[in-house]
Protein backbone atom coordinates (compact mmCIF):
# COMPACT_ATOMS: atom_id res chain seq x y z
CA UNK A 1 0.00 0.00 0.00
CA UNK A 2 1.31 3.11 -0.90
CA UNK A 3 -0.01 6.34 0.91
CA UNK A 4 -0.76 9.75 -0.96
CA UNK A 5 2.14 11.46 1.14
CA UNK A 6 4.68 9.03 0.18
CA UNK A 7 3.60 9.05 -3.75
CA UNK A 8 4.26 12.62 -4.03
CA UNK A 9 7.31 12.81 -1.71
CA UNK A 10 8.62 10.49 -4.34
CA UNK A 11 9.47 12.80 -6.97
CA UNK A 12 8.25 16.31 -5.73
CA UNK A 13 10.72 18.36 -8.25
CA UNK A 14 8.09 16.29 -10.90
CA UNK A 15 4.81 17.75 -9.45
CA UNK A 16 2.87 21.07 -10.27
CA UNK A 17 2.37 22.50 -7.00
CA UNK A 18 -0.38 25.30 -8.31
CA UNK A 19 -0.81 28.28 -6.68
CA UNK A 20 -4.33 29.53 -7.79
CA UNK A 21 -4.88 33.46 -8.14
CA UNK A 22 -7.38 35.35 -10.70
CA UNK A 23 -7.69 38.69 -11.59
CA UNK A 24 -10.07 40.70 -13.13
CA UNK A 25 -12.24 43.96 -12.91
CA UNK A 26 -13.00 46.80 -15.87
CA UNK A 27 -15.63 48.75 -17.17
CA UNK A 28 -17.24 48.57 -20.96
CA UNK A 29 -19.31 50.78 -22.37
CA UNK A 30 -21.21 49.99 -25.45
CA UNK A 31 -22.81 53.30 -27.16
CA UNK A 32 -24.95 53.22 -30.47
CA UNK A 33 -27.37 55.10 -32.85
CA UNK A 34 -28.25 54.64 -36.48
CA UNK A 35 -24.92 56.50 -37.81
CA UNK A 36 -22.51 54.05 -35.75
CA UNK A 37 -21.66 52.34 -32.55
CA UNK A 38 -18.62 53.56 -29.91
CA UNK A 39 -16.77 50.67 -27.55
CA UNK A 40 -15.00 51.94 -24.87
CA UNK A 41 -13.10 49.74 -22.18
CA UNK A 42 -9.91 50.43 -19.62
CA UNK A 43 -7.18 48.45 -19.63
CA UNK A 44 -6.61 47.68 -15.67
CA UNK A 45 -6.42 44.29 -14.30
CA UNK A 46 -6.30 43.94 -10.62
CA UNK A 47 -6.18 40.78 -7.97
CA UNK A 48 -9.01 39.49 -6.01
CA UNK A 49 -7.86 41.77 -3.22
CA UNK A 50 -8.72 44.66 -4.84
CA UNK A 51 -4.96 45.84 -5.64
CA UNK A 52 -4.08 46.87 -9.47
CA UNK A 53 -1.51 44.47 -11.10
CA UNK A 54 -1.65 45.36 -14.59
CA UNK A 55 -2.14 48.86 -16.50
CA UNK A 56 -1.54 46.80 -20.09
CA UNK A 57 -4.52 44.28 -20.05
CA UNK A 58 -5.97 44.31 -23.78
CA UNK A 59 -9.94 44.36 -23.46
CA UNK A 60 -11.19 45.24 -26.38
CA UNK A 61 -11.04 43.12 -29.97
CA UNK A 62 -12.20 42.82 -33.24
CA UNK A 63 -14.11 40.25 -34.23
CA UNK A 64 -14.90 40.95 -38.00
CA UNK A 65 -15.15 43.78 -40.17
CA UNK A 66 -18.04 45.74 -38.80
CA UNK A 67 -17.99 43.97 -34.88
CA UNK A 68 -16.04 44.31 -31.60
CA UNK A 69 -16.18 42.25 -28.58
CA UNK A 70 -15.38 43.60 -25.31
CA UNK A 71 -14.83 41.68 -22.01
CA UNK A 72 -14.98 42.51 -18.18
CA UNK A 73 -14.89 40.23 -15.13
CA UNK A 74 -12.51 37.03 -15.08
CA UNK A 75 -9.01 38.28 -16.92
CA UNK A 76 -6.58 35.25 -15.98
CA UNK A 77 -5.73 32.37 -13.58
CA UNK A 78 -1.97 32.23 -12.86
CA UNK A 79 -1.65 28.52 -11.35
CA UNK A 80 2.18 28.14 -11.76
CA UNK A 81 1.82 25.39 -14.16
CA UNK A 82 0.64 24.18 -17.11
CA UNK A 83 -2.72 25.61 -16.73
CA UNK A 84 -2.45 28.99 -16.87
CA UNK A 85 -4.95 30.93 -18.39
CA UNK A 86 -5.78 34.29 -19.92
CA UNK A 87 -8.99 35.00 -21.28
CA UNK A 88 -7.41 37.83 -23.79
CA UNK A 89 -5.03 35.06 -25.16
CA UNK A 90 -7.67 32.99 -25.94
CA UNK A 91 -10.09 35.77 -27.77
CA UNK A 92 -6.79 36.40 -29.59
CA UNK A 93 -5.98 33.76 -30.59
CA UNK A 94 -9.16 32.72 -32.01
CA UNK A 95 -10.04 35.91 -33.94
CA UNK A 96 -6.59 37.69 -34.30
CA UNK A 97 -6.24 41.05 -35.24
CA UNK A 98 -8.55 41.64 -37.87
CA UNK A 99 -11.22 39.19 -36.62
CA UNK A 100 -13.29 36.74 -39.00
CA UNK A 101 -14.65 37.42 -42.03
CA UNK A 102 -18.21 38.70 -41.77
CA UNK A 103 -18.70 37.38 -38.12
CA UNK A 104 -22.13 38.75 -36.58
CA UNK A 105 -22.96 39.32 -32.85
CA UNK A 106 -24.92 36.10 -32.86
CA UNK A 107 -22.32 34.02 -34.15
CA UNK A 108 -19.41 35.44 -31.89
CA UNK A 109 -21.46 34.32 -28.77
CA UNK A 110 -21.87 31.21 -30.25
CA UNK A 111 -18.07 30.77 -29.89
CA UNK A 112 -18.07 32.19 -26.20
CA UNK A 113 -21.53 29.81 -25.57
CA UNK A 114 -18.88 26.69 -27.07
CA UNK A 115 -15.28 26.82 -27.24
CA UNK A 116 -14.65 29.62 -25.14
CA UNK A 117 -17.02 28.44 -21.80
CA UNK A 118 -15.27 25.00 -22.31
CA UNK A 119 -11.90 25.98 -21.84
CA UNK A 120 -13.44 27.90 -18.51
CA UNK A 121 -14.66 24.72 -17.56
CA UNK A 122 -11.60 23.26 -18.06
CA UNK A 123 -9.49 25.58 -15.73
CA UNK A 124 -12.32 26.44 -13.10
CA UNK A 125 -12.90 22.32 -12.44
CA UNK A 126 -8.93 22.15 -12.10
CA UNK A 127 -9.10 25.28 -10.08
CA UNK A 128 -11.81 24.15 -7.61
CA UNK A 129 -9.22 20.88 -6.58
CA UNK A 130 -6.85 23.60 -4.99
CA UNK A 131 -8.99 25.78 -4.13
CA UNK A 132 -13.13 25.65 -3.45
CA UNK A 133 -13.61 29.18 -2.83
CA UNK A 134 -12.05 30.12 -6.06
CA UNK A 135 -15.09 29.76 -8.39
CA UNK A 136 -17.11 32.77 -7.36
CA UNK A 137 -14.36 34.56 -9.46
CA UNK A 138 -14.95 32.75 -12.62
CA UNK A 139 -17.71 35.45 -13.78
CA UNK A 140 -16.70 36.58 -17.60
CA UNK A 141 -18.96 39.04 -19.31
CA UNK A 142 -18.37 39.22 -23.08
CA UNK A 143 -20.25 42.30 -24.83
CA UNK A 144 -20.44 42.19 -28.73
CA UNK A 145 -21.97 45.01 -31.03
CA UNK A 146 -21.75 44.98 -34.66
CA UNK A 147 -24.33 45.50 -37.88
CA UNK A 148 -26.39 42.45 -38.45
CA UNK A 149 -27.15 44.09 -42.18
CA UNK A 150 -26.05 47.14 -43.70
CA UNK A 151 -27.65 49.63 -41.54
CA UNK A 152 -28.92 47.67 -38.41
CA UNK A 153 -26.73 47.66 -35.15
CA UNK A 154 -27.16 44.76 -33.37
CA UNK A 155 -25.72 44.84 -29.31
CA UNK A 156 -25.81 41.28 -27.04
CA UNK A 157 -24.20 40.81 -24.02
CA UNK A 158 -23.57 37.62 -22.01
CA UNK A 159 -22.24 36.01 -19.15
CA UNK A 160 -20.49 33.19 -18.43
CA UNK A 161 -21.32 31.82 -14.26
CA UNK A 162 -19.99 29.25 -12.80
CA UNK A 163 -22.44 26.82 -11.54
CA UNK A 164 -22.12 23.16 -9.25
CA UNK A 165 -22.56 19.81 -11.10
CA UNK A 166 -22.78 16.52 -9.50
CA UNK A 167 -21.62 13.48 -11.58
CA UNK A 168 -22.36 10.03 -11.05
CA UNK A 169 -19.37 9.72 -8.38
CA UNK A 170 -21.09 12.70 -6.20
CA UNK A 171 -18.60 14.82 -6.43
CA UNK A 172 -19.43 18.61 -6.68
CA UNK A 173 -18.05 19.85 -9.72
CA UNK A 174 -18.21 23.48 -10.49
CA UNK A 175 -18.66 24.36 -14.07
CA UNK A 176 -19.47 27.38 -17.08
CA UNK A 177 -22.72 28.09 -18.08
CA UNK A 178 -23.54 30.84 -20.06
CA UNK A 179 -26.86 32.70 -19.78
CA UNK A 180 -28.10 35.62 -22.40
CA UNK A 181 -28.38 38.90 -20.65
CA UNK A 182 -30.17 40.64 -23.27
CA UNK A 183 -29.87 41.76 -27.27
CA UNK A 184 -30.72 45.43 -28.36
CA UNK A 185 -30.99 46.95 -31.67
CA UNK A 186 -30.66 50.53 -32.67
CA UNK A 187 -33.96 52.42 -33.44
CA UNK A 188 -34.64 55.56 -35.27
CA UNK A 189 -35.70 57.70 -32.22
CA UNK A 190 -33.10 56.98 -29.16
CA UNK A 191 -29.56 55.99 -27.89
CA UNK A 192 -28.93 52.02 -27.81
CA UNK A 193 -26.21 51.26 -24.78
CA UNK A 194 -25.01 48.44 -22.87
CA UNK A 195 -22.67 47.97 -19.42
CA UNK A 196 -20.29 46.05 -18.07
CA UNK A 197 -18.39 45.49 -15.32
CA UNK A 198 -17.74 48.08 -12.66
CA UNK A 199 -20.92 49.89 -14.05
CA UNK A 200 -22.53 52.13 -11.38
CA UNK A 201 -21.79 55.25 -12.92
CA UNK A 202 -22.32 54.31 -16.24
CA UNK A 203 -25.61 53.16 -15.70
CA UNK A 204 -26.89 56.23 -13.50
CA UNK A 205 -25.98 59.19 -16.32
CA UNK A 206 -27.13 56.79 -19.24
CA UNK A 207 -30.76 55.92 -17.56
CA UNK A 208 -30.33 60.12 -17.26
CA UNK A 209 -30.78 59.73 -13.47
CA UNK A 210 -27.06 61.40 -12.86
CA UNK A 211 -27.67 64.55 -10.43
CA UNK A 212 -23.59 65.86 -10.17
CA UNK A 213 -21.58 68.51 -11.69
CA UNK A 214 -19.60 66.85 -14.62
CA UNK A 215 -20.78 69.18 -17.67
CA UNK A 216 -20.90 66.38 -20.10
CA UNK A 217 -22.87 64.17 -18.35
CA UNK A 218 -25.62 66.77 -17.60
CA UNK A 219 -25.68 67.18 -21.35
CA UNK A 220 -26.74 63.83 -22.19
CA UNK A 221 -28.80 63.52 -19.50
CA UNK A 222 -31.23 66.89 -21.16
CA UNK A 223 -30.95 65.03 -24.43
CA UNK A 224 -32.35 61.81 -22.58
CA UNK A 225 -35.09 63.68 -20.94
CA UNK A 226 -36.16 65.36 -24.42
CA UNK A 227 -35.60 62.22 -25.94
CA UNK A 228 -32.92 63.26 -28.35
CA UNK A 229 -30.28 60.94 -27.75
CA UNK A 230 -30.51 59.58 -31.24
CA UNK A 231 -29.04 63.06 -32.52
CA UNK A 232 -25.82 62.48 -31.17
CA UNK A 233 -22.88 62.57 -33.58
CA UNK A 234 -20.37 59.93 -33.51
CA UNK A 235 -17.49 62.43 -31.54
CA UNK A 236 -19.62 63.10 -28.93
CA UNK A 237 -20.64 59.17 -28.33
CA UNK A 238 -16.97 58.67 -28.46
CA UNK A 239 -16.17 61.87 -25.79
CA UNK A 240 -19.40 60.49 -24.07
CA UNK A 241 -17.98 56.95 -23.51
CA UNK A 242 -14.33 57.93 -22.61
CA UNK A 243 -15.84 60.24 -20.09
CA UNK A 244 -17.66 57.31 -18.62
CA UNK A 245 -14.48 55.37 -18.06
CA UNK A 246 -12.39 58.17 -17.37
CA UNK A 247 -14.51 59.75 -14.47
CA UNK A 248 -15.54 55.52 -12.66
CA UNK A 249 -11.72 55.27 -12.57
CA UNK A 250 -11.87 58.18 -10.08
CA UNK A 251 -14.46 57.35 -7.77
CA UNK A 252 -12.51 56.55 -4.59
CA UNK A 253 -13.21 52.72 -4.32
CA UNK A 254 -12.84 51.80 -7.68
CA UNK A 255 -9.56 53.30 -8.46
CA UNK A 256 -7.99 50.55 -7.94
CA UNK A 257 -9.98 48.31 -10.42
CA UNK A 258 -10.44 50.94 -13.51
CA UNK A 259 -7.77 52.95 -15.03
CA UNK A 260 -5.09 52.74 -17.92
CA UNK A 261 -5.53 53.82 -20.99
CA UNK A 262 -8.90 54.05 -22.91
CA UNK A 263 -9.13 51.70 -25.53
CA UNK A 264 -11.76 52.37 -28.10
CA UNK A 265 -13.74 51.48 -31.20
CA UNK A 266 -15.62 53.36 -33.53
CA UNK A 267 -17.67 52.42 -36.32
CA UNK A 268 -19.55 54.22 -38.90
CA UNK A 269 -22.64 52.84 -40.99
CA UNK A 270 -19.43 52.58 -43.17
CA UNK A 271 -17.06 50.28 -41.42
CA UNK A 272 -14.85 51.27 -38.91
CA UNK A 273 -13.69 54.48 -38.03
CA UNK A 274 -11.28 54.94 -35.17
CA UNK A 275 -9.73 52.07 -33.48
CA UNK A 276 -7.50 53.74 -30.58
CA UNK A 277 -6.02 50.83 -28.33
CA UNK A 278 -2.37 50.90 -26.08
CA UNK A 279 -0.06 48.28 -26.84
CA UNK A 280 -1.04 45.67 -25.07
CA UNK A 281 1.57 43.06 -23.06
CA UNK A 282 2.16 39.94 -24.71
CA UNK A 283 -0.33 37.54 -22.57
CA UNK A 284 0.46 33.45 -22.32
CA UNK A 285 -1.08 32.13 -25.66
CA UNK A 286 -1.42 28.81 -23.80
CA UNK A 287 -5.11 27.12 -23.91
CA UNK A 288 -6.07 23.94 -22.34
CA UNK A 289 -6.94 22.13 -25.68
CA UNK A 290 -6.50 18.60 -24.49
CA UNK A 291 -9.25 16.64 -23.55
CA UNK A 292 -10.45 16.60 -20.07
CA UNK A 293 -12.76 14.07 -17.99
CA UNK A 294 -14.56 14.99 -14.78
CA UNK A 295 -16.60 13.08 -12.66
CA UNK A 296 -16.79 9.58 -14.53
CA UNK A 297 -16.11 6.32 -12.16
CA UNK A 298 -13.84 3.43 -14.65
CA UNK A 299 -13.18 0.02 -13.65
CA UNK A 300 -11.43 -2.77 -14.75
CA UNK A 301 -8.76 -3.98 -17.14
CA UNK A 302 -10.06 -1.79 -20.08
CA UNK A 303 -11.23 0.92 -18.05
CA UNK A 304 -14.79 1.27 -18.81
CA UNK A 305 -17.07 3.36 -17.33
CA UNK A 306 -19.89 1.80 -15.26
CA UNK A 307 -21.71 4.74 -14.49
CA UNK A 308 -20.64 7.55 -17.43
CA UNK A 309 -21.65 11.38 -16.92
CA UNK A 310 -23.89 13.21 -19.42
CA UNK A 311 -23.01 17.03 -20.57
CA UNK A 312 -24.53 19.05 -23.37
CA UNK A 313 -21.45 21.17 -24.04
CA UNK A 314 -19.47 18.10 -25.08
CA UNK A 315 -16.52 18.72 -22.01
CA UNK A 316 -17.29 15.21 -21.26
CA UNK A 317 -16.62 12.82 -24.47
CA UNK A 318 -19.00 9.31 -24.69
CA UNK A 319 -15.67 7.32 -24.24
CA UNK A 320 -12.08 8.32 -22.98
CA UNK A 321 -10.45 4.76 -24.38
CA UNK A 322 -9.51 6.33 -27.14
CA UNK A 323 -6.85 7.74 -25.77
CA UNK A 324 -5.43 4.41 -24.08
CA UNK A 325 -3.44 1.33 -25.68
CA UNK A 326 -4.13 -2.12 -24.43
CA UNK A 327 -1.08 -3.80 -23.12
CA UNK A 328 -2.07 -7.05 -23.78
CA UNK A 329 -4.83 -9.60 -22.78
CA UNK A 330 -5.82 -9.53 -18.96
CA UNK A 331 -2.56 -7.00 -18.63
CA UNK A 332 -5.06 -3.82 -18.65
CA UNK A 333 -5.16 -0.78 -20.28
CA UNK A 334 -2.85 2.23 -20.22
CA UNK A 335 -3.67 5.69 -20.49
CA UNK A 336 -1.06 6.94 -22.69
CA UNK A 337 0.78 10.46 -22.81
CA UNK A 338 -0.37 12.92 -25.16
CA UNK A 339 0.94 15.86 -27.40
CA UNK A 340 -1.90 17.99 -25.43
CA UNK A 341 -2.15 16.54 -22.39
CA UNK A 342 -5.20 14.55 -20.94
CA UNK A 343 -6.52 16.02 -17.62
CA UNK A 344 -8.27 13.92 -15.06
CA UNK A 345 -10.42 15.62 -12.29
CA UNK A 346 -12.67 14.16 -9.73
CA UNK A 347 -12.87 10.69 -11.52
CA UNK A 348 -12.77 7.61 -9.55
CA UNK A 349 -10.51 5.18 -10.87
CA UNK A 350 -10.68 1.35 -10.17
CA UNK A 351 -8.19 -1.50 -10.72
CA UNK A 352 -6.59 0.34 -13.84
CA UNK A 353 -3.40 0.54 -14.94
CA UNK A 354 -2.06 4.36 -15.49
CA UNK A 355 0.76 6.06 -17.10
CA UNK A 356 1.39 9.20 -15.03
CA UNK A 357 3.84 10.80 -17.51
CA UNK A 358 1.85 13.95 -19.69
CA UNK A 359 -1.22 13.02 -18.01
CA UNK A 360 -2.48 15.18 -15.44
CA UNK A 361 -4.66 13.87 -12.09
CA UNK A 362 -6.55 16.39 -10.02
CA UNK A 363 -8.82 15.62 -7.57
CA UNK A 364 -9.59 11.76 -8.05
CA UNK A 365 -10.13 8.81 -6.02
CA UNK A 366 -8.31 5.54 -7.12
CA UNK A 367 -8.77 2.38 -5.73
CA UNK A 368 -6.35 -0.84 -5.97
CA UNK A 369 -4.60 0.67 -9.15
CA UNK A 370 -0.88 0.50 -10.61
CA UNK A 371 0.49 3.57 -11.84
CA UNK A 372 3.69 3.61 -14.38
CA UNK A 373 6.27 6.73 -14.08
CA UNK A 374 9.04 7.36 -16.57
CA UNK A 375 10.31 10.80 -15.86
CA UNK A 376 7.97 13.06 -17.92
CA UNK A 377 5.92 16.22 -16.33
CA UNK A 378 2.57 15.68 -14.99
CA UNK A 379 0.39 17.12 -12.43
CA UNK A 380 -0.48 14.93 -9.72
CA UNK A 381 -2.70 16.74 -7.07
CA UNK A 382 -5.36 16.26 -4.20
CA UNK A 383 -5.77 12.74 -5.42
CA UNK A 384 -6.89 9.93 -2.93
CA UNK A 385 -5.55 6.15 -3.35
CA UNK A 386 -6.12 3.11 -1.82
CA UNK A 387 -4.19 -0.55 -2.46
CA UNK A 388 -2.23 1.68 -5.26
CA UNK A 389 1.36 0.67 -6.72
CA UNK A 390 3.73 2.84 -8.48
CA UNK A 391 6.43 1.18 -10.77
CA UNK A 392 9.26 3.29 -12.25
CA UNK A 393 9.83 2.69 -15.87
CA UNK A 394 13.52 2.74 -17.72
CA UNK A 395 12.54 4.94 -20.72
CA UNK A 396 10.57 8.37 -20.45
CA UNK A 397 7.03 7.40 -21.54
CA UNK A 398 6.35 10.51 -23.39
CA UNK A 399 4.99 8.97 -26.50
CA UNK A 400 2.77 6.37 -27.77
CA UNK A 401 5.56 4.91 -29.76
CA UNK A 402 8.04 4.41 -26.56
CA UNK A 403 5.01 3.31 -24.56
CA UNK A 404 4.20 0.50 -26.86
CA UNK A 405 8.43 -0.39 -27.36
CA UNK A 406 8.51 -0.36 -23.31
CA UNK A 407 5.78 -2.86 -22.84
CA UNK A 408 6.09 -5.19 -25.39
CA UNK A 409 10.41 -5.31 -25.53
CA UNK A 410 11.57 -4.70 -22.22
CA UNK A 411 10.87 -6.69 -19.22
CA UNK A 412 8.13 -5.10 -16.79
CA UNK A 413 9.56 -2.35 -14.71
CA UNK A 414 10.99 -3.11 -11.33
CA UNK A 415 8.89 -2.01 -8.56
CA UNK A 416 9.94 1.20 -6.58
CA UNK A 417 10.88 -0.33 -3.05
CA UNK A 418 8.86 2.52 -0.96
CA UNK A 419 8.70 2.35 2.46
Amino acid sequence: VILQTCFLSLAASQDYEPKSATVSGTLNVVLATQSGFVVATDSRESDGRGKTVSDSSQKLFRAGPKSVVAMAGFSKLIMGGPFDFEAAAAIRGHYGTEGHGEDTPVKIIGWFDDAFSLELTKIIAICNTIDTSAAKNFVFFATVAGYIDSSTIEIRQVVLLPTIWVPANGKHVPIIQLSERSIKRCSSDSMVYETAGLDSLAQTVLSGNYDGQNILFKKYCKLYKEKSTSQMTLLEMEKLARELVSETGKIPHLSALVGGDIQLALFSTNGLAKWDQPIARKEKPFLLSSSIKIGAIMEGADCHEIAAPSYSSGVWAPNVDSTAIEVGPGQGVIIRPQPSPMVYVANEFRNAVLILDGNHFYGNKFVNCTFRWGKGIRSFYKNDMINCTLLRDTLDLTSPKQIKHTFQVYPPAKQDSIK
